[in-house]
């Protein structure tokens, strides 16, 4: 780039003194690249942990300065300011940087857009450069809403999908029958598949509070519903 560069123009007339002119080029230009340093840990957040949540928000050369604006989106598509700032804008030999702190990691945050964007202001015109990560918050399962009791007449087959939701994947299903003996697959009444629980030919002996346990690395999540034999 020629920025700043000095330009002289020499001019004489014969007989006449020399006349020298210089003037300094000053060329406008967006930032080309935009980066968070430490965006690898955006992979691999906790929850109530700010050990690893001071990050920054750097692009590559540009003039003149960028504002520099962090912007978190959540699931909802709802954009938040709610960013904490540890630095104002800087701006060194061209560089534009920006230091900030997430908002307290909570699994509100999961699965959250997170953007830096630069915006530039040449010849009255505002051009955009932004680059956006996405939050994924760790967290044991939680299970969504199900039915937690229900009814089935004596002879008939019964099913059940609890659905959970974790991070880091997987997750593992463990069911137990009210007796307390863990539910496996077998050849005549009992199907297991993960979240899916299927019981062939109820009987009397088969009512009572069912357990399922969700588990994945960083934690388990344990449920229970009532089965009714009518």
């Amino acid at each position: 780039l020629d920025n700043n560069l000095l330009l002289t123009c020499k001019g004489q007339v014969e007989k006449f003194p020399e006349h020298i002119v210089s003037f300094q080029l000053n060329v406008t230009f967006p930032p080309e690249e935009i980066i968070i340093i430490g965006n690898e840990f955006f992979s691999n957040l906790s929850m109530n942990n700010d050990t690893y949540n001071e990050f920054e928000c750097r692009t590559s050369i540009s003039n003149p300065q960028t504002q520099l604006t962090i912007i978190r989106q959540s699931n909802d598509g709802q954009k938040h300011f709610d960013i904490r700032y540890k630095t104002s804008d800087t701006y060194i030999n061209g560089i534009n940087s920006i230091k900030f702190m997430l908002p307290q990691i909570d699994l509100s945050l999961h699965e959250n857009l997170l953007t830096c964007q630069a915006i530039s202001n040449i010849d009255t015109s505002l051009l955009t450069k932004q680059v956006t990560y996405v939050l994924y918050v760790n967290h044991k399962p939680y299970f969504q809403n199900f039915n937690r009791s229900i009814e089935v007449k004596e002879s008939q087959s019964f099913n059940i999908t609890l659905e959970a939701k974790a991070y880091p994947m997987p997750i593992s299903y463990t069911w137990f029958h009210p007796t307390g003996r863990q539910l496996m697959n077998d050849q005549l009444n009992i199907f297991v598949n993960q979240g899916q629980l299927s019981l062939i030919n109820i009987h009397r002996n088969d009512l009572g509070i069912y357990r399922c346990i969700a588990t994945n690395s960083i934690g388990y999540t344990e449920v229970n519903f009532t089965l009714n034999v009518l």
